[in-house]
């Protein structure tokens, strides 16, 4: 019994040891905010993850101290829109993107579509365009991967999933 015993506390701290040294170098962490509002009998949820990458350097794998690199957070928004209070929402939208380092982005979802617009000021949005025509659209109205344009050259690239509106 005693054999027993120490082979399974030797087997125990052997898969400990060893899951201990799997450092890929990158974790995560997520935060969720999810906002309502009510503008003339239209209800508006909006839901943001968004998570921080941590990676690690490599040089630094098996120290207690290590660098971290810092990376530009992934949101994931989705934006559900009701206007006549039954069960079902009338549209919905899905969006994945790098936040931008220069700007914040706010997004509308309207009877006609997606509009993107730039939280600052002095940085506006010049042009949208779908990645797969390099087609400039007004108003993003069907899923796909858009690269966003903005006045002070910089480019965001954001992925539309789930688009959907009632007939």
């Amino acid at each position: 019994m005693k054999k027993y015993i120490i082979f399974l506390f030797a087997f125990a701290l052997s898969i400990t040891v060893s899951n201990a040294q799997k450092n890929d170098g990158i974790a995560e962490k997520t935060s969720v905010k999810v906002d309502q509002k009510v503008k003339r009998n239209t209800l508006a949820i909006e839901q943001t993850d968004v998570t921080y990458p941590l990676i690690l350097e490599r040089e630094d794998r098996y120290k207690v101290n290590q660098d971290r690199i810092l990376a530009q957070p992934e949101i994931t928004k989705v934006i559900m829109v009701d206007k006549d209070q039954d069960l079902l929402y009338d549209r919905m939208i899905k969006l994945n993107y790098e936040k931008p380092k220069h700007t914040s982005l706010e997004f509308v979802l309207t009877e006609n579509g997606l509009t993107i617009t730039s939280e600052d000021a002095e940085v506006k949005v010049k042009q949208i365009r779908k990645s797969t025509s390099n087609v400039p659209v007004d108003i993003i109205q069907d899923e796909g991967s858009y690269i966003v344009s903005f006045t002070d050259g910089h480019n965001a690239e954001i992925q539309v999933e789930n688009y959907w509106m009632s007939k």
